[in-house]
C-alpha cells in the first residue's frame, strides 16, 4: 500500500468516526424529553459503551497514525538508501579507468599520461605475435591537445628477436617482395637486429634517438604520442607493435635506416604498400586512407 493510499484510508476512517460521533450525539439530544429512570440508565449505559468505543477508536486511530508515521519513515529511509546507492554507483562509474571525468566517454578506452600499454590478447591478430611481454608508453600533450595519437615505433631493439620467426602475412601467404626476408618466404624474423653504421653504431640506437626527437616535436604541436619502444629494448616483436598501434593509435610511424651499403646519403623516403598485397586483408580495408598505400 502506498503512502497516498494509507493517508486517504486514515482520512476516511476519521471522517466515518466523526460522522458516527455526530449521529450519536444527535440521537441523545432528541431523546431528552419524557425520560424515565430506565431510560436514563439505558442512556448512561449507551453513553458508557459509546465512550468505550470512542476510546477504542482513538487507540485504533493512534495506532494507524503511528503505522503511517513509521511507514513514512521507512519510505524516507528507502529513498535515502536509493539515493546513497545511486551516489555509490556514480562514484563507481567515475572510478572506472575507461571513464574519465575530464574527457567524454566515447566507448574507447581513455588512457592516462605515461600509461604502460600492454598488448591485449583479444585484439585481432594478437595471436600471431611471438614476443609480446613488453609495453608501449603513452605521452599526452600538455598544451592544446588535438586528441590524435601518433604511434612512433623505433625500429629494432628487441633482444632475442632474431631467433624467433612469425608469419609474413596473417593468412600465411608467401612474401611478395624482397628485403631482409626473401620473396616467397612465409615466415620472417620476429625482430631483426638492424644494420650497423660505419662507426659501429647499431641502427636500434639511432632509430630510438630519432623517435625521441619526433616524440617531442609532436607533443609540442598538441599530438599525443604512443612510444612503442621507450627504451633501448622492448619485448615486442613487429606483430605486437603493429597490433598495439592498430588498437590504440590513429597512425603508426615505424622508423628505420636503409642498410643498402651506399656511400652517399639518399635522404628520407617511405616504403609504400606493394601492389601485390593491396587487395589482401587487413590491408584492403585498413590501409585505403594512407598516403603510404
Amino acid at each position: 500500500m502506498s503512502k497516498v493510499t494509507r493517508i486517504i484510508s486514515v482520512s476516511m476512517m476519521l471522517t466515518v468516526l466523526s460522522a458516527i460521533i455526530l449521529v450519536g450525539c444527535g440521537n441523545r439530544h432528541s431523546d431528552k424529553t419524557g425520560l424515565n429512570k430506565s431510560d436514563i440508565t439505558e442512556s448512561l449505559s449507551q453513553t458508557s459503551e459509546s465512550e468505550k468505543g470512542s476510546q477504542m477508536d482513538s487507540l485504533s486511530e493512534d495506532n494507524t497514525d503511528t503505522e503511517t508515521t513509521d511507514a513514512e519513515i521507512t519510505d524516507t529511509e528507502a529513498e535515502d538508501s536509493g539515493q546513497t546507492a545511486s551516489e555509490e554507483d556514480s562514484q563507481e562509474e567515475t572510478s572506472n579507468p575507461y571513464i574519465a571525468a575530464r574527457e567524454p566517454y566515447t566507448g574507447v578506452p581513455v588512457y592516462e599520461d605515461m600509461e604502460h600499454i600492454y598488448m591485449n590478447t583479444t585484439w585481432e591478430y594478437a595471436d600471431h605475435s611471438a614476443i609480446s611481454d613488453g609495453y608501449a608508453v603513452l605521452y599526452k600533450a600538455a598544451g592544446e591537445r588535438k586528441n590524435i595519437i601518433v604511434g612512433v615505433n623505433a625500429g629494432h631493439g628487441t633482444a632475442g628477436g632474431s631467433s624467433v620467426r612469425t608469419l609474413c602475412h596473417p593468412d600465411g601467404s608467401p612474401k611478395s617482395t624482397g628485403g631482409s626476408t626473401a620473396a616467397g618466404a612465409t615466415t620472417a624474423t620476429a625482430v631483426s637486429g638492424g644494420m650497423t653504421f660505419y662507426d659501429g653504431t647499431p641502427e636500434s640506437e639511432v632509430t630510438f634517438r630519432m623517435a625521441q626527437i619526433l616524440r617531442d616535436r609532436l607533443l609540442s604541436q598538441g599530438y599525443d604520442v604512443l612510444m612503442v619502444r621507450d627504451n633501448a629494448d622492448v619485448q615486442l616483436d613487429n606483430v605486437a607493435r603493429t597490433v598495439i598501434c592498430n588498437n590504440v593509435a590513429d597512425c603508426h610511424i615505424s622508423l628505420h635506416w636503409d642498410g643498402d651499403g651506399l656511400s652517399y646519403d639518399k635522404g628520407c623516403f617511405y616504403i609504400a604498400v606493394p601492389d601485390a598485397i593491396k587487395d589482401m586483408e587487413p590491408v584492403a580495408t585498413q590501409c585505403t586512407w594512407s598516403i603510404a598505400c
